[in-house]
């Protein structure tokens, strides 16, 4: 399989959510590309932490000279499966999707032989969905990014936050 072509569709925090924890005035509007741009990054510093994806995420896989009636995706934080199309464009028929903490079991009503099946699926949390303790401690390290841009901070002196990383540790990829 392929690496999926992952697009961001939904982060789990509002600019609102942000600027609050933050102490930002919310009609104080000069920042908020800024902040923005740091729920992003947290975002994304949180998923690559944790080996899953948090932000509601839309996925395109290719699977090369794929024959066969069932697949494994290797993937956390799994929502649902949108579509497999084979290299004919022939829509498949999918008879069970079984999710996992760490995967998703897809199984097609019939056997597939392709020479590139395109999967298509989605990841993350949906709106409203993700925990407390995940948002948390995306609102740490953006508090964490947001004061390295109004301090001076030598090199070397900047310290990973041990609460952002305290509350992820329970939401880690975990795999035998």
């Amino acid at each position: 399989m392929s690496i999926p072509k992952k697009t961001k569709t939904l982060y789990p925090l509002s600019l609102s959510e942000a600027k609050r924890h933050l102490r930002v005035e919310e009609d104080w509007h000069e920042d908020d590309d800024y902040i923005g741009n740091l729920i992003k990054a947290a975002t994304q510093k949180a998923e690559q932490y944790i080996g899953k994806d948090i932000a509601l995420t839309n996925n395109v896989q290719t699977i090369r000279d794929y024959f066969g009636l069932e697949l494994f995706i290797d993937e956390g934080n799994f929502v649902s499966f949108t579509s497999a199309v084979t290299d004919a464009s022939i829509s498949l028929t999918v008879s069970e999707v079984e999710i996992g903490y760490n995967f998703a079991e897809i199984e097609f009503a019939e056997s597939v032989s392709s020479e590139v099946l395109t999967l298509n699926y989605v990841t993350g949390y949906e709106e409203g969905q993700c925990p407390e303790v995940i948002k948390q401690a995306i609102l740490v390290k953006i508090g964490d990014l947001y004061d390295i841009d109004r301090q001076s901070y030598t090199i070397g002196a900047i310290k990973e936050s041990k609460a952002f990383q305290a509350l992820l540790d329970s939401f880690r990829y975990i795999s035998f």
